[in-house]
């Protein structure tokens, strides 16, 4: 019990990151992106396979999105790729050799 608990309280913190990339200034961002991109990169490789794949499927949304807005995540990706792709990249890798859950295998290997 105590273990699940910890994994719904982990899904909390997405959501609200999620929000910030919406609200955000986008100078702001900029100040805190490698703290940014380091909880998207433990959230991907997360053991708790409802959060990897809810990363993993926000990622894949805001990546194949045809018209990227101001705030949009796939505009970041592209211009903070400097900063994500190293700590993402490692994530998908680890998730694609590593991870126990098939789901999150299948799903991280279109996102390299």
């Amino acid at each position: 019990y105590p273990l699940c608990a910890l994994a719904v309280s982990d899904e909390r913190p997405f959501d609200e990151l999620k929000e910030y990339v919406q609200l955000v200034d986008r100078e702001r961002f900029f100040e805190l992106s490698k703290e940014f991109w380091e909880l998207i990169g433990g959230a991907l490789s997360s053991h708790h396979f409802k959060l990897a794949e809810e990363v993993l499927d926000w990622l894949e949304q805001e990546s194949t999105q045809y018209i990227q807005t101001h705030f949009s995540m796939a505009s970041l990706l592209i211009t903070e790729r400097r900063e994500s792709y190293p700590i993402l990249l490692p994530a998908l890798f680890h998730n694609v050799k590593t991870h126990w859950h098939k789901t999150i295998r299948e799903k991280s290997t279109p996102n390299l």
